[in-house]
């Protein structure tokens, strides 16, 4: 952990935005992973945000998401804490989130919510799994 980085706490409620990578304007799941893996890993993703137009393009954010993977991170049997978890919705892998205690994970979804921790074990995450990842250094 980096020094002064929050805890995980500290990221729930962060209010969601598409294409958010401002943490007071909001942020989308790729913004809130960035500022977890700056904060606590002093590690500086790339933003990609002018990648894509809206997170609500599919064939986009999955395009992007499966250069990303391949760019800088391993699949992994068994997460540990940090480790990025992709989710499918409507079929494609589109969505990230945070790994945390197991089963536990923080992502952001939702402009009603903003940033919240889940459980992978419950019905609307369950069966989404596509993957886990481990970062790795550049």
């Amino acid at each position: 952990m980096v020094d002064g980085a929050r805890a995980v706490s500290g990221y729930v409620g962060i209010p969601y935005a598409d294409k958010g990578r401002d943490e007071s304007a909001g942020l989308d799941c790729w913004g809130l992973l960035r500022l977890f893996y700056a904060e606590q890993f002093g590690h500086r993703l790339p933003s990609h945000d002018g990648r894509y137009l809206s997170s609500d393009n599919r064939a986009e954010t999955c395009a992007l998401a499966r250069f990303e993977i391949d760019r800088a991170w391993h699949p992994v049997q068994m997460p540990h804490w940090g480790d990025a978890v992709v989710l499918n919705v409507l079929g494609r892998p589109f969505h990230v989130g945070i790994c945390l205690a197991r089963p536990d994970f923080l992502h952001t979804l939702d402009p009603h919510q903003g940033a919240v921790i889940d459980s992978l074990r419950s019905p609307a995450w369950a069966r989404r799994i596509d993957g886990y990842y481990h970062y790795r250094k550049d």
